[in-house]
């Protein structure tokens, strides 16, 4: 009987222990806390250069001689400003700056204009107009002559199709690097007026549709066709990059078959992304 007591005793606490643990599961199952959806729903911007660029002006006097203008206050002119371009699209397919001028017409003696290729638009620098704003534009490019009297223009900036230039940009001529412009020692005095065109367009993603020869040797020029050539950085053969390289316009690309050329897919490295052709080139054709 006292052995019988004892074990009495004993399921008394372990009766209480037992109570405490049932209370603490309690509190591990409740029902869980109701929740509320929240949803975001956002719209497409546009493209857009936000804020134009203002023209500039040359001024100076004739010297006889061959001489270079620049537009700002110590060449005797007013500087060009900078321009933003402004990517609300939110799609992140990347954009070129491409800037194209008409030829300097004079206004004063008719038909003595200035000759294309005289005016130069600088590098530009590029700064994200707020924090917000994805990574800045890939590829900024060096000065160049705008006035070519045709074509499609010159590019100069853009990004790369993975999500850069998503927010707002503001492009100034880099640090003393202003407008230019070129006379020969035989000008009219005058009035000349030129009109500088910026456009801001969509990349299209590169592809390479055919090339000719099918295969060559080494040294032999390749035609390539496709689209989204503008601005192309490279082309290889088989992995390895040529040398020289000539950039026609969107879908045309010339290209000489470099010295360590092998038999492989021919690739265009352009701004948009990389094309790559279906078949194989053949080196030594």
């Amino acid at each position: 009987m006292k052995h019988l007591g004892t074990l009495g005793r004993i399921a008394i606490p372990v009766t209480a222990f037992l109570i405490a643990v049932t209370g603490l599961s309690g509190v591990a199952y409740a029902a869980d806390p109701p929740t509320t959806p929240a949803v975001a729903t956002l719209g497409s911007g546009t493209l857009t250069i936000s804020t134009p660029l203002t023209g500039g002006t040359f001024g100076g006097d004739l010297l006889g001689q061959a001489q270079t203008l620049n537009a700002n206050e110590a060449g005797g002119g007013t500087a060009f400003s900078g321009f933003s371009v402004d990517d609300a699209r939110g799609i992140g397919v990347g954009w070129s700056v491409t800037m194209q001028a008409t030829v300097f017409d004079n206004a004063t003696v008719a038909g003595k204009d200035i000759v294309a290729n005289s005016l130069t638009a600088p590098l530009f620098a590029v700064a994200k107009a707020d924090d917000g704003s994805s990574a800045l534009p890939g590829t900024l490019y060096p000065a160049a002559t705008i006035d070519t009297g045709g074509g499609a223009g010159v590019v100069m900036a853009a990004t790369s199709a993975n999500g850069q230039g998503m927010g707002t940009y503001n492009f100034t001529a880099a640090a003393n690097a202003p407008w230019t412009l070129a006379l020969t020692a035989d000008e009219y005095a005058g009035t000349y007026n030129s009109t500088v065109t910026t456009t801001l367009a969509t990349l299209a993603l590169p592809a390479l549709y055919s090339f000719s020869p099918s295969g060559a040797g080494i040294g032999t020029e390749v035609s390539l066709s496709g689209v989204g050539f503008t601005g192309a950085i490279s082309v290889s053969f088989g992995g390895h990059a040529a040398s020289i390289m000539t950039v026609h316009n969107d879908t045309h690309i010339t290209v000489t078959v470099p010295e360590n050329a092998s038999t492989g897919n021919i690739v265009v490295h352009a701004l948009g992304g990389d094309a790559t052709s279906a078949t194989e080139f053949t080196v030594g054709l």
